[in-house]
């Protein structure tokens, strides 16, 4: 239900509350998409579409590519934590975890650089600093949801 890309009415944009404001950079459309899905509403693929992300050149400065690093791990243990049961978290979090800790070593020593890591690290600050947000946030998501389940795995 992933919201890259997404096309929604106004009222449905409204009915979900729209991006989350903590949610500045990246994992904003990710977090939208499974609202919506929560909601009843179906999300669908079109896989045959051809896109271009403007943002690649930038991937090559380790400046930039770690900012968005540190700001996409966020939002990704951000939105786990805020829409997903609790037995999905105690799956998906380590699991999420584990790949981004490898991806962030492969991003070190392919740049040559620790600032990758050091994003990593931050992100986890931000996340502790937020976790109270994200848990109230939570307690909103899950007494509103009309989806009792969120395995995406099984999504056809």
């Amino acid at each position: 239900p992933y919201g890259i890309g997404i096309f929604i009415s106004k009222k449905l944009w409204d009915e979900v509350g729209g991006y989350d404001p903590l949610l500045n950079f990246g994992g904003d459309d990710t977090d939208l998409g499974i609202k919506l899905w929560l909601k009843g509403y179906k999300c669908f693929l079109f896989s045959k579409t051809i896109q271009l992300h403007i943002g690649m050149d930038t991937r090559q400065d380790t400046k930039i590519y770690s900012w968005k690093w540190e700001n996409i791990f966020f939002a990704h243990i951000y939105t786990i934590l805020k829409n997903f049961r609790f037995k999905n978290i105690l799956v998906v979090l380590p699991i999420h975890i584990c790949f981004a800790f490898m991806k962030t070593i492969k991003q070190c020593v392919k740049r040559k650089s620790l600032l990758p890591f050091m994003s990593h690290l931050k992100s986890y600050i931000k996340i502790f600093r937020n976790l109270h947000i994200a848990l109230k946030n939570r307690r909103i998501v899950q007494s509103e949801r009309l989806v009792k389940n969120d395995n995406f795995f099984n999504i056809k």
